[in-house]
């Protein structure tokens, strides 16, 4: 007969004896080693029962007595996929003649199911229950940042003070999550410990900074106006605030800034600018530039 792969038996008898009655498992248990043994000879007959059909292994090894395990031998537990019920064969079957359905009816037609919600006609319940709200299509979620925060950040050094403070800035400095929808919002609270916002003012804001940012509350606009700074509520759309965060996921360009809608203007100053601004001009170097001119 035909031996495997860098094995070449005596005889058909000695290919019977050391594959096929005892597989891999019982040749591997009499201390002999496999030389690049490959079933493809077994492969055009039937399933071999040690499931070791189509193992290679390298020349050498020596076949442990639980046999190889290869990716072809992987197979599911017994019971982990039923068969599935074969219905109409019979009435010895169980499932012969009307196959599990019953006696006619629109149930026991092929293809006619009834709809999601239907009860046979009378009123659903959906229907029964009055209505509560309504669905706003202009609706924009902001995510929230705190007075408090912003200084903390910047007396540790991961924000600039100096520059103009954008989203992008609080982002990259771990301030804001990446996840932004529609913008940002500042709030007036300046310490996170529960309290109402009137008092928290235990550490008060003492930095002037410029911010552009989506909204602001009337609180935080006094503090931050009050020390020298300013706020710009600037608009971005959903491409625009990624193209703002993300630059670099646009390599061809970045796209330009989006109109703000007839409804927005009255809650903005302008749209944003693409790519963020950049640092601050110092008013002392200005002077002098002027002084030179």
């Amino acid at each position: 007969g035909r031996g495997a792969a860098g094995i070449a038996p005596t005889s058909s008898r000695a290919w019977r004896g050391g594959f096929a009655s005892g597989g891999l498992t019982a040749f591997a248990a009499r201390g002999a080693t496999v030389a690049g043994f490959h079933s493809s000879a077994a492969a055009h007959r039937a399933p071999r029962k040690d499931g070791v059909c189509g193992t290679t292994v390298k020349v050498g090894t020596r076949i442990p007595v639980e046999g190889v395990l290869a990716l072809n031998n992987l197979r599911d537990n017994k019971g982990a996929r039923p068969d599935a019920v074969r219905v109409g064969r019979g009435e010895g079957s169980g499932k012969g003649r009307t196959a599990g359905r019953g006696n006619k009816g629109q149930k026991a037609r092929s293809g006619n199911k009834p709809r999601i919600g239907f009860e046979g006609g009378q009123t659903p319940l959906r229907k029964t229950l009055p209505k509560r709200g309504f669905f706003n299509p202009h609706r924009m979620e902001f995510n929230p940042v705190n007075l408090g925060m912003i200084q903390k950040w910047v007396e540790d050094g991961r924000l600039d003070p100096s520059k103009t403070l954008t989203m992008k800035d609080f982002v990259d400095s771990g301030l804001m999550d990446r996840r932004i929808k529609w913008g940002v919002k500042v709030l007036a609270k300046l310490q996170d410990d529960g309290k109402e916002e009137e008092e928290c003012f235990a550490n008060p804001f003492t930095l002037a900074l410029h911010l552009e940012v989506s909204r602001v509350s009337e609180k935080a606009r006094e503090i931050i106006e009050a020390n020298g700074g300013s706020v710009v509520l600037v608009h971005y759309n959903k491409l625009g605030m990624r193209a703002l965060i993300k630059p670099h996921r646009f390599p061809e360009g970045l796209p330009k800034p989006a109109r703000t809608p007839m409804y927005l203007r009255n809650k903005v100053d302008r749209e944003g600018t693409l790519p963020a601004p950049g640092p601050r001009p110092d008013p002392a170097e200005q002077e002098q530039q002027q002084v030179a001119a």
